[in-house]
């Protein structure tokens, strides 16, 4: 199986972690997370990941070229955050 399982198990044992953090935090010290916009943000960068294997897994400007659309879309949304964390600043 190799490293790729490796990595799969990798990736469950920590998401079963994180979500087994999340459960007993919210039971003993509730923070109202925006849990929509998080998993909204999670399934756009594996969408681009997706696209960037998918079309051309070698090309360096097409991979530099999604990660600043992922950047520009995340500044889009969180604009009203960022101008009230420069202005702190």
């Amino acid at each position: 199986y190799g490293y790729t399982a490796a990595a799969w198990v990798t990736l469950a044992a920590y998401g079963s972690m994180m979500l087994i953090s999340l459960l007993w935090g919210y039971r003993s010290y509730p923070i109202p997370y925006d849990l929509k916009r998080l998993f909204g943000y999670l399934l756009l960068a594996i969408a681009i990941v997706w696209i960037g294997q998918r079309f051309d897994n070698a090309s360096l400007g097409l991979n530099i070229a999604l990660f600043f659309i992922f950047g520009a879309i995340l500044a889009i949304f969180e604009y009203r955050y960022l101008r009230r964390w420069v202005k702190k600043s």
